[in-house]
């Protein structure tokens, strides 16, 4: 080892002897050290990694869900504008007289006092005159009451559906709740009130109004 520095001298050794072992304690505190901050860098690195996981998946699951939502959304839309086109369609075949209807009331009629009234067909509804015409055949030819159909005007927030009309609530015709009660129960969309109104021409006149198709 005599080609190290000092080699030779007592005071060189030890003064070197002291260096490298002070240099040994710094580069082991160093090494010390060094393991301490990769250990803490590393648990950072994991958890950061671990919350960038966490935050994709919710980002994923929130992104799977709109999806869904937004399939689940187009379904329900397509069902309604499905059911739309099946309404609208509906509403534009004409309204007629069933078989079943014919039938029930003819049941429920027979052996009943035979009346007379007069069917208010709105002039705005495209088949309300058809529809009318043909009931009122029926009752004449069929059940042998006196109806006769006249063309109207009718207004107000709601004029769908069929519905009975008498000049005064006080003074109910014989025939109103006959009539009223044949209609419902051959289920045609009659109203379930009476409505009362002055501008019947007499007291024991009674109007059946067909509105709009609901």
């Amino acid at each position: 080892m005599s080609f190290l520095p000092g080699w030779n001298s007592a005071a060189t050794t030890a003064r070197l002897h002291d260096i490298f072992e002070i240099a040994g304690i710094v580069f082991l505190a160093l090494l010390v050290i060094a393991e301490v901050l990769a250990y803490i860098y590393g648990h950072q690195r994991d958890q950061l990694i671990s919350e960038e996981t966490r935050v994709a998946d919710i980002a994923r699951e929130a992104e799977t869900a709109r999806m869904r939502q937004q399939l689940v959304d187009a379904e329900k839309a397509a069902t309604e504008a499905k059911q739309n086109a099946t309404e609208l369609q509906q509403l534009r075949v004409p309204r007629t007289l069933s078989d079943t209807q014919k039938a029930k009331l003819s049941t429920f009629l027979t052996n009943k006092p035979k009346g007379h009234f007069t069917i208010k067909a709105s002039a705005t509804a495209d088949d309300a005159r058809v529809y009318g015409d043909e009931i009122a055949m029926f009752f004449r030819d069929q059940l042998g009451w006196t109806v006769k159909v006249d063309n109207a005007i009718i207004m107000g927030p709601d004029i769908s559906g069929m519905w009975i009309t008498i000049k005064d609530g006080n003074s109910i015709p014989l025939i109103t709740e006959i009539l009223h009660s044949a209609l419902t129960f051959a289920e045609f969309p009659i109203r379930h009130d009476v409505i009362a109104d002055p501008g019947v021409t007499t007291q024991t006149e009674v109007w059946l109004s067909i509105g709009s198709k609901k």
